[in-house]
């Protein structure tokens, strides 16, 4: 995140410098590239906290709700996201890969449908899976509304196992 923030701070002074020597055309331009990286920013603040650097094997790691149910946020060359590229600082993204699971195992699509009715954007989810509960080119913003979803609803096991949200 701070290379994100050292970038916005250094397109927001070279915005000035332009200013100062009135080459407004190019002082406007700066500043609407600023605004754009800090509403990236903003917008992913939660997801690079949750997520924070990628680990040694070049992955994010999970992130944990409180209702039990976790996500795995991923991007990558081999993960269903946009770009396609590794490495890259998370602002970058428009979209991830998204993986649901409770303990060890991806929660089904249509349990995740099940599961989450109440969710706002359900039907915009389920349309980025497949059946087996992975969801490809998530946008950030999805993304962040699910964990909020998932952290203000709580998770009760059912006779069969399976888990159940309960406001």
């Amino acid at each position: 995140m701070n290379e994100e923030m050292n970038l916005l701070k250094s397109i927001n002074n070279n915005a000035e410098i332009a200013s100062e020597f009135n080459m407004e055309i190019i002082s406007l331009a700066l500043l609407d590239v600023a605004k754009k990286v800090e509403d990236k920013l903003t917008h992913r603040s939660f997801l690079a906290h949750s997520m924070g650097k990628r680990n040694k094997s070049g992955y994010f790691d999970e992130i944990m709700t409180r209702s039990g149910i976790s996500l795995s946020v991923q991007a990558s060359r081999f993960h269903y996201c946009s770009p396609r590229k590794d490495n890259i600082p998370i602002i970058y993204y428009d979209s991830f890969e998204v993986c649901i699971y409770n303990g060890k195992f991806s929660i089904p699509h249509r349990e995740v449908m099940l599961y989450m009715s109440d969710f706002a954007r359900i039907d915009e989810l389920c349309d980025a899976g497949d059946s087996t509960g992975v969801y490809g080119w998530v946008k950030a913003s999805l993304i962040e509304e699910l964990i909020l979803f998932l952290n203000t609803n709580e998770i009760r096991n059912t006779s069969d196992n399976k888990p159940e949200l309960n406001k």
